[in-house]
């Protein structure tokens, strides 16, 4: 890296000028081909301004190199004893090149291959040795690709000397690469004008839910790449709504890895799921999109448009979305709802060195609707039934901006930016009219009632700006990284509350009622700083030390006025001390860590430990409390394996420890009357949580018949728990504090197959996934501890079919069974079971018909004083395609023919469970017409 020290020393004193010093080609060599060649380009003149806008307030850049091209390891193996080949052959070409002179040719040797110097772009490789068939295989070489491990090549031997050989690459329909997860999308059952999302569902392991929310091997996608790179990270779910499958190539699903984890081969210890989707090389140039207009009875109305352009490393995207309860293509929504959605997303290669994305996003939200509850908690010696009637409004605002560069200074030094900023404006209103009682034996006893209207608003905005610094020297596995992190948020609102409660006794007489109308003010910040250093350094072969510091700080100032009506004044001018305060809360953290990795043919490992100390510090006005300083001092021992049975074939065993501080609001002693028969007070000296957790994974792939087998078993526990401690009163009002507990824990387990319906793989698909979770939770009612012990069985059962070239089908079966059982009442439990259908059915005809139908059965059952539910919902639609290309379809559609739609759910708690329904749109006759364009 090299820095030129004569601008550096003006930075501060000309920091004005700073946006022309970095458009300057002559100072900034990286983006001379971008100003020079490519100024001529309105989208990246318009993207480069705003770029130079926010960085020339954060900070100046140094001086950049190019980057070195990217090399390819690996090793030839006899495929039957898994022994080296020396001198085996292995030759690269790149596809669809005519320049023959192009081809490279290395030696396999006992140490393996490596070919350096290669651009990017997509070759084939050929392993070849005599007395064994030759091996061809196809790779990409990307632009984050340092150095491509393709791991062993093996060779099988031929029993006599070939005459020819003939080489033929078919693409299986699943495959395992290391931990990635490969499908071929033209292997499964959907049509070519399906969206991203419908293929996703009939991916085995990967599960989407009915938000979009994609999950594989039972953990949440937190990012959705395109070609490599994130794409809507405002919204992961945009990517797979919007796009349709017949542009993509393969689909990768696997564990996010950081640059670090690149360049060294460490993985991170909490990276998350990620799926990429490849594009084929025809489908990267030109514009698509569609665009849709619909209305339906009950005055419902939606719009909707996506626009995409692409164009080598060039991507632009557009979505916008208006609808006032439902798409009018998938099913309706609540009864009275507005929302408008705007997504914009830019990403392009400025120059050889820099890479840059922008994302906005508006979004509008108007909202009322209204639901029914009833509870079931369980008390000492008794039952406490409470009945609620719920109006909830929402109107809500918001803006984001995402910003994203990505430097590479030279083939050895790499920098990163990544900025965001969000504001809001929220406006919330919820009416409850909740009635209790309380059962004992066969007796019932009327205890409360209370009516409650609450009004908020808020107003805020958080920002967050993050540096990432890369360096890999020329020392295979040595590799420093730096990191800076700071965040800020900010809000401030207004609230309102009045509530009327009325307290009976025996008899069902009224005793008492109470009255609070009041007003408050409420204003918060907060600031985080996380500062980290990482360095690593081989120690041998396949061997690689890794050091760390991470330095954290965090702050927040919570501040909160609460006014009662003063009938003399006429004003909200009583204040209620009780309810009143002035909270600020400090963190810090040093933390220092060390890990051993191995890495060998089939075993990887690694173990580690880190040392960690941090202080907690918090202060409240209220009277009575006094100034909490804490300290702790924690060792987090972490464990890695990995067993790699075949390349099909792998069992891993991970374990870490951590830790969870509470949150402002948990530490704050004021009261919250939101719901004065539940009402929540926080605990200023509640200490941070401590966890660990064990995870057991095995992944078997067999991708010449095309099944898997995926397994999982995670345990978890906690020391010092925040749990909530509950004080019920003999006339129903309960009252809630935080608390630390020991003795939680919870185990889990998950098992997901799937195999094919026929020989011919393409035609079909089945699956089936299981999961059993075993958990003991503590709690505290009325002082008293509260064990409860909590088994939950589900089953999912899917199949895919196609019969011929026109009829696809689809159904599920889920199953769910949990049982409760409460200390504090031995011979009580709750028992739960509910399963729901579902099948989808589509039909093409000739002439550009095709008839759609879907229909959903789900059942619950009842459960002690709590009834059971059931709904059912049918949906048909018949589509015309319209024009020559049959680029316009119309549609006319019946949402909830039976006109018997529910929307309900059940949950369980410490010591209670709980079956809510909210009221939304039934049966809805629909128009539709939307336009494809390419």
């Amino acid at each position: 890296m090299s820095i030129r020290p004569a601008y550096f020393s003006y930075i501060y004193s000309n920091r004005y000028l700073i946006g022309s010093w970095l458009t300057s080609p002559s100072i900034y060599p990286g983006l001379q081909g971008y100003c020079c060649e490519g100024g001529n380009n309105p989208i990246r003149r318009l993207a480069m301004k705003t770029i130079i806008i926010i960085l020339s307030l954060s900070f100046g850049y140094s001086y950049l190199y190019a980057q070195a091209d990217a090399g390819i390891r690996g090793q030839v193996t006899d495929a039957l004893t898994g022994s080296l080949l020396p001198n085996a052959t292995i030759i690269l070409w790149q596809i669809q090149s005519t320049d023959t002179s192009a081809m490279r040719k290395v030696i396999n040797t006992p140490q393996g291959f490596i070919i350096k110097g290669v651009a990017c772009g997509r070759y084939l490789l050929k392993a070849s040795h005599m007395g064994y068939q030759d091996s061809v295989v196809a790779i990409e070489i990307s632009k984050q690709d340092s150095l491509y491990n393709i791991g062993n090549l093996q060779l099988r031997r031929v029993p006599t000397e070939l005459d020819e050989v003939i080489v033929k690459a078919e693409i299986p329909p699943m495959r395992m690469k290391g931990d990635t997860l490969q499908f071929n999308p033209g292997a499964f059952a959907v049509k070519a004008d399906a969206t991203v999302e419908e293929l996703l569902k009939k991916l085995p392991g990967i599960t989407v839910d009915g938000q979009g929310n994609v999950t594989v091997l039972g953990e949440k996608v937190q990012k959705i790449f395109v070609d490599g790179k994130v794409f809507f990270s405002g919204d992961p779910r945009l990517a797979i709504r919007n796009l349709p499958v017949d542009m993509l190539e393969r689909v990768d699903a696997f564990t996010e890895k950081s640059e670090k984890a690149k360049l060294t081969g460490i993985s991170d210890p909490d990276a998350g799921k990620v799926i990429n989707l490849r594009l084929k090389p025809d489908r990267k140039r030109g514009g698509f999109g569609t665009a849709g207009i619909g209305y339906g009875s009950q005055q419902r109305y939606a719009a909707n448009a996506s626009a995409n352009y692409f164009e080598k490393d060039t991507y632009l995207s557009g979505i916008f979305n208006s609808n006032n309860g439902g798409d009018l293509q998938g099913g309706a929504g609540p009864l009275h709802n507005q929302q408008h959605d705007l997504t914009l997303a830019y990403r392009d290669r400025w120059s050889s060195q820099l890479e840059a994305t922008l994302e906005y996003g508006a979004q509008l939200l108007n909202s009322r609707s209204t639901s029914s509850s009833r509870r079931q908690t369980f008390l000492m010696d008794s039952l406490l039934l409470q009945d609620k009637q719920s109006s909830l409004g929402h109107n809500d605002r918001r803006h984001y901006f995402n910003l994203g560069l990505n430097y590479a200074i030279d083939s050895l030094n790499q920098l990163e930016v990544l900025t965001s900023w969000s504001g809001q404006q929220n406006l919330e209103y919820n009416s409850d009219i909740t009635s209790s009682s309380i059962r004992k034996g066969n007796r019932m006893q009327p205890v409360n009632n209370a009516s409650t209207y609450y009004h908020t608003t808020e107003n805020g905005w958080s920002g967050n700006l993050s540096l990432r610094y890369h360096h890999r020297f020329k020392k295979t596995g040595r590799y420093l990284g730096l990191s800076i992190n700071n965040g800020h948020t900010h809000s401030n609102g207004k609230g309102e509350l009045l509530s009327i409660t009325r307290l009976y006794g025996a008899g069902g007489s009224l005793t008492d009622s109470m009255e609070r109308d009041q007003r408050s003010n409420q204003l918060t910040r907060g600031h985080d700083l996380a500062i980290g250093v990482s360095f690593t350094e081989p120690v041998g072969k396949g061997q690689v030390l890794d050091f760390s510091y991470d330095l954290g700080s965090s702050g927040n100032e919570a501040g909160q006025q609460t006014f009662g009506y003063n009938q003399l004044t006429g004003k909200y001018d009583a204040i209620d001390s009780s309810a009143t305060n002035t909270f600020n809360g400090s963190y810090y953290r040093h933390q220092f860590g060390l890990t051993y990795n191995r890495y060998k043919a089939k075993l990887q490992y690694q173990l580690g430990l880190s040392l960690q100390y941090s202080s907690q510090q918090s202060n409240n006005s209220v009277a009575g409390y006094q100034g909490n300083s804490q300290y702790f001092t924690n060792i987090f021992p972490k464990a890695f394996f990995i067993y790699s049975f075949s390349p099909q074939k792998r069992l891993q065993l991970t374990y870490n420890g951590y830790t969870r501080q509470p949150d402002p609001g948990q530490l704050q002693p004021i009261p919250d009357y939101t719901n004065p028969l539940l009402i929540r007070r926080g605990n200023p000296g509640l200490r941070q949580e401590w966890g660990n957790m064990v995870r057991l994974d095995y992944r078997g792939v067999n991708t010449r018949k095309f099944h898997s087998l995926l397994w999982q078993l995670i345990f978890n526990n906690a020391f010092n728990k925040i749990i909530g401690s509950i004080y019920t009163k003999s006339q129903g009002i309960q009252e809630q504090q935080y608390l630390n507990v020991n003795g939680n824990y919870q185990i889990r387990t998950s098992m997901g197959y799937s195999v094919p319906v026929s020989n011919a793989s393409h035609k079909g698909n089945a699956g089936v996934h299981a999961g059993l979770v075993y958990s003991r939770e503590i709690s505290f009612i009325n002082g008293q501890p509260n064990i409860r012990r909590y088994l939950n069985w589900t089953q999912q059962l899917q199949l895919s079919y196609v019969y011929g070239e026109r009829l696809q089908l689809d159904a599920s079966a889920g199953f769910n069974w949990a049982r409760s059982a409460y200390s504090i009442q031995s011979g009580e439990s709750s028992g739960f079971f509910s399963h729901h259908y579902r099948g989808e059915l589509r039909y093409d005809w000739p002439a550009g018909w095709t008839f759609l139908s879907s229909c959903g059965l789900q059942l619950n059952q009842a459960q002690q004083n709590l009834p059971g539910l059931q709904s059912a919902l049918w949906n048909a639609s018949l589509v015309k395609k319209l024009f020559a290309n049959r680029t316009g379809e119309l549609k006319i559609s019946v949402f909830d023919i039976l006109n018997d739609r529910k929307n309900f759910d059940q949950v369980t708690g410490d010591n209670y469970i709980e079956t809510m329904q909210m009221e939304v749109v039934q049966r809805v006759f629909a128009l539709w017409f939307v336009y494809h364009f390419r």
